[in-house]
């Protein structure tokens, strides 16, 4: 049963807890508002654009992606911009990472939800991206390894609760800017794809 002679070693070991407190103002005031109206399940607005990061580009930043009310969750994914634009040799679906090593989002200056992501893709550190498909205790059929091969889609839940759940959350106002770099020069012209869903 497998090979001997191997041994684990941990470089770092880190856990990402979050602690939510839920005022008891705020439960009663739920009671009592389902108590005079139903619930409402409004269905979400989404938006998507699109920009072009040139050949042998290091980085990238883009200010104002959206400005006026902020996404509660954004995906990003590059493709090809040959495939993007219809070149029936290249499939528009294969989200490669082009050796992406650092993607922040920023709302006023501020990352969110979390510091910038870090990648390696050559050591393959990027577990904190990939872990970010998931929705709370739900499987994903996409595996850890197909991630990094041609579908890296990168998530970030960006309510003020992470919980990017069915519930609604207060609709801020606020200046979204993405930042990208890479280990080594983009070796085509390169598609950033930003699909954003908001609050009804």
């Amino acid at each position: 049963m497998g090979n001997e002679g191997y041994k684990i070693v941990f470089d770092h070991v880190s856990i990402f807890v979050r602690k939510v407190h839920i005022n008891p103002g705020v439960l009663i005031a739920h009671a009592k508002a389902l108590e005079k109206a139903t619930a409402k399940y409004p269905i979400d607005r989404v938006n998507c654009k699109v920009f072009s990061i040139p050949q042998s580009s290091y980085s990238f930043i883009q200010d104002n992606v959206f400005s006026g009310q902020m996404p509660k969750r954004i995906v990003l994914a590059c493709v090809d911009n040959d495939a993007f634009n219809g070149n029936y040799k290249k499939s528009p679906f294969e989200f490669n990472h082009y050796n992406v090593n650092f993607i922040g989002v920023y709302i006023d200056g501020q990352p969110m939800p979390h510091q910038p992501l870090e990648l390696d893709f050559e050591k393959e550190n990027y577990i904190r991206a990939y872990q970010s498909l998931f929705l709370n205790s739900e499987g994903l059929y996409l595996s850890r390894n197909e991630f990094a091969k041609g579908y890296s889609l990168f998530l970030f839940d960006l309510t003020p609760d992470l919980c990017d759940g069915e519930h609604f959350n207060l609709i801020r106002h606020s200046n979204l800017r993405i930042e990208l770099k890479f280990n080594k020069a983009l070796e085509q012209t390169v598609s950033l794809i930003v699909f954003a869903e908001f609050e009804p």
